[in-house]
């Protein structure tokens, strides 16, 4: 069950961004020569569920903070969605993901769509790039709620400035998690829990949150319990997305459990199966870390064994470890936060939800 954080304006936002999302494709038809097919692929792509946890979690911080929902502070929150699906299409790119929430990755639909029309060129290379460009006509996208709100004085420099600076950290943090997956020898601890501050932590709760309040009218300096809880209930939503990505079912996360594996990411998962491992196992942990992905001979047979190897280094428990010390801080948190008792529960729900979570 969805804690009452992400079910309140669950309807509402779901609304939103169908209507939204038409618009989007109704703008292809009108500037564009593409086919019905191909459009469908793009209204499919985007129809498929979300949570929409991180426009929840604006409106949480809106509300929270006395502020009144409007229709524009509505489109403000979706434009969180928008920049959300700008980056899962990506990312998928960058991780050769075949499926995204159930369905097919829109680079593999794409593919799938010039594959059964019989188009001319390569039918890899049409659907990335297709995709890529999906994908920054979603970015684009989500910037036009913000200039419209500073139109009306209802968005403040401030919650713009934020908007902006989460853009740039979720970059940052996807650059340096991309870099680390060629390196061979093991990441420090500390870089992973960077990575995870940045891409989970600030990007999916902290920095939601805080634009949510700062359109409320709070100020950049209220956020000092907020950065604290964000940032650590961050770690942990990564850390549970991690221990899915490798020991979780398929069919309830939505995409392959293979793919972090296949893409050689460095989580805490592998940090500790490095960390715990013989010198004979760990041996055969740095093999496959070694092999290109183009190696698929060697890589899937290997794969299966170093997913073993973890089992067998208890790495899931061990994170599980990790993941509960950073909860635990996240929680202690809230506290500080001067919301009122309702608020407060609400958030704890939330941060159970986070920790419990099956996909």
């Amino acid at each position: 069950m969805y804690p009452v954080l992400l079910t309140r304006h669950a309807d509402t936002l779901r609304a939103t961004w169908l209507k939204e999302t038409e618009r989007i494709v109704d703008d292809m038809r009108d500037m564009g020569r593409a086919s019905p097919e191909a459009l469908e692929v793009v209204r499919n792509f985007l129809g498929a569920n979300g949570k929409f946890v991180r426009p929840s979690l604006l409106l949480f911080g809106f509300e929270a903070h006395g502020g009144e929902i409007s229709p524009t502070i509505i489109k403000l929150a979706i434009s969180l969605e928008l920049l959300h699906i700008y980056l899962l299409v990506h990312d998928d790119i960058i991780d050769a993901s075949d499926m995204r929430r159930g369905v097919p990755a829109l680079h593999k639909s794409f593919e799938a769509y010039h594959e059964a029309h019989k188009l001319r060129g390569q039918s890899v290379g049409f659907g990335i790039s297709m995709a890529i460009l999906i994908g920054d006509l979603l970015c684009a996208e989500a910037e036009r709620p913000w200039t419209e709100a500073a139109a009306t004085g209802v968005a403040s420099s401030e919650a713009r400035l934020v908007f902006d600076e989460l853009k740039q950290e979720v970059g940052w943090g996807q650059y340096r998690d991309t870099a680390l997956t060629v390196e061979r020898e093991p990441v420090p601890l500390d870089d992973i829990l960077a990575i995870m501050s940045e891409k989970s932590g600030r990007y999916s709760i902290y920095r939601p949150i805080q634009i949510g309040a700062l359109l409320a009218g709070k100020t950049i300096e209220d956020s000092g319990w907020l950065e604290t809880f964000g940032i650590n209930l961050g770690i942990v939503f990564q850390g549970v997305d991690d221990i899915l990505g490798v020991f979780g079912d398929s069919e309830v996360v939505g995409k392959s459990v293979d793919s972090d594996l296949r893409e050689r990411k460095f989580t805490l998962l592998t940090h500790f199966a490095f960390a715990s491992a013989s010198p004979t196992d760990r041996k055969h942990i740095e093999t496959f870390f070694g092999y290109s992905k183009e190696d698929s001979a060697n890589l899937m047979p290997a794969l299966e064994e170093v997913r073993t190897l973890f089992e067998k280094y208890e790495v899931a428990k061990k994170t599980r470890a990790v993941i509960q010390a950073h909860y635990d801080k996240a929680v202690a948190a809230i506290s500080a936060s001067g919301l009122s008792e309702e608020r407060q529960t609400e958030l704890h729900a939330f941060a159970e939800f986070i920790l419990n979570r099956k996909k």
